[in-house]
Parts: structure tokens; C-alpha cells; sequence
């Protein structure tokens, strides 16, 4: 039994070191606010605000450094073990949501920008009419891919009107012209909303892992949402949900 306590206790002493040098990070991250050279002052009291780069460029600058010694664990120089930052950080306890306050946020691809832009932002008012009435359509038929509507919308305005007077754009010249079928083009759509939805994964996890979030999810769903979990606090202000992806080539999210 005491030798469980004392192999939990030791497990346990990363996550309390852990959490000490980052309240120290937001300590020192934590600065006074200043405009025109001049600290801003609101009620006799100092405005403080939240420096992020300070706050990396303190945990960076800790992370090769020996922060935790065990007892009676030693070298074979008969010197304590040590830890760097970055070991004890690999070796604390992964509290999760729940014990560090969280919260959850769903994220969604805006396929109707992705839509527009790949009409290279068509400005007709067949297109625009068609837009507004795959939009009413979709509020009722939430679980229907929305260029499934658009296509059924197109034919209610106009069934003569093909999808490749549309689509025929300079970025799809290579692929979609004049005389495209219309079941083509659907499959040519298809790929750019697919390529642009992976691509906004990629740029989802490079930006929530620079919260350092406890865990993150990104399952793809129907109607091209990803649901991903941030922690609470300071780490909420990069949260904004739906965010639109606009195409580059492929597709880029917005600022999140």
C-alpha cells in the first residue's frame, strides 16, 4: 500500500510542478495595458491584458531547463534526478474538461462560400436567386448536402440553365467548359468542397494545438462541421463558430 502511495504520489508531483510554472507563464504574461506610451488606468485601477507571445516565450525559454528533482531517484553522479520542463509536462496527468473548466465548440465550413467562390463569386441574378433558395431549402432539409440543393434550386429558377455556364471559370478551366455534363461538374464540386473541408482540418489543428488545448476532436460530419474541444479561460478567445471557408486553391479558413 505505501508503495502505490508512493508510486501515485510521484506521478501526481509533475501535474502540481506542471501547474506552477504555467500560472507563472500567465503571471509574467500578464502586463499592463498601454496606448500611446502611457499605462491605461480605469477606476484607479491598472487595465491588464493577456500577452500570449509573452506567455510562449516564457515556457519556451524554461523548456530544456531542470525544474523538478526527485527524491530519492539519483544519476550516476549520485545526483537527484532531474526534470526538464518539457519531461514534466509529458508526465502530468491529463486532467481533462471537466477538472480544468472547458468548454465545447462546433465549428462549420460555410459550403455556400465555398460554392460562391468557386462560381469565381458569379454575380448574376439567376446564381443569386439560386443561392437564396438552396439557403430556404436547407433550413428545411438540414441534413441534405447543400450543392444537392443548390442543383435542385438551380432547376426550379432555371431548368434550362446548365451548371457549367456557371462553373466554367478560369479556375476550373482545366476541368469544367462549356459542354461539361452536369453530373461532371457535380463530381468536380464535390472534390473542391472535399479538398477545401481537408485542408480547414489541417488548418484547425495547427491553430487550436497553439492553445495547447487539453484534447481536441475533429470528426467530419454531414454538413461539413467539425466539433473540437478548447479549454476555458484565456484560451476562449480564439473560439468563433461557424467560420466560413473561402478557397485560395483548395480553401482556407477564415480568422478564427
Amino acid at each position: 500500500m505505501a508503495l502505490l502511495t508512493a508510486v501515485c504520489l510521484f506521478y501526481l508531483s509533475f501535474t502540481v510542478v506542471s501547474s506552477t510554472y504555467q500560472r507563472r507563464a500567465v503571471e509574467f504574461a500578464t502586463v499592463p495595458l498601454v496606448v500611446d506610451g502611457e499605462v491605461v488606468i480605469v477606476d484607479g485601477e491598472i487595465v491588464m491584458v493577456f500577452d500570449r507571445d509573452r506567455e510562449t516565450h516564457f515556457l519556451d525559454s524554461i523548456a530544456y531547463e531542470v525544474v523538478w528533482r526527485v527524491w530519492p531517484f539519483r544519476d550516476r553522479n549520485g545526483n537527484k534526478r532531474g526534470y526538464t520542463f518539457r519531461e514534466v509536462r509529458e508526465r502530468e496527468i491529463n486532467l481533462g474538461l471537466d477538472l480544468r473548466g472547458g468548454m465545447n465548440v462546433i465549428l462549420e465550413v460555410s459550403v455556400p462560400d465555398i460554392i460562391r467562390a468557386l462560381s469565381g463569386h458569379n454575380q448574376t441574378d439567376v446564381f443569386n436567386r439560386t443561392m437564396e433558395r438552396a439557403n430556404e431549402l436547407q433550413r428545411i432539409h438540414s441534413n441534405v448536402q447543400f450543392l444537392d440543393l443548390f442543383v435542385r434550386a438551380l432547376e426550379e429558377i432555371d431548368p434550362d440553365m446548365r451548371l457549367a455556364a456557371i462553373f466554367s471559370t478560369l479556375e476550373l478551366r482545366d476541368r469544367i467548359s462549356l459542354t461539361t455534363s452536369d453530373a461532371d461538374v457535380i463530381r468536380i464540386l464535390q472534390g473542391e468542397i472535399d479538398a477545401a473541408v481537408a485542408n480547414s482540418f489541417n488548418v484547425l489543428r495547427t491553430r487550436i494545438d497553439r492553445f495547447r488545448c487539453c484534447s481536441a476532436k475533429y470528426p467530419a460530419f454531414g454538413s461539413y462541421r467539425t466539433y473540437s474541444y478548447r479549454t476555458s479561460g484565456r484560451k476562449r478567445a480564439g473560439a468563433r463558430a461557424p467560420i466560413a471557408a473561402r478557397l485560395g486553391k483548395l480553401g482556407v479558413l477564415g480568422n478564427i
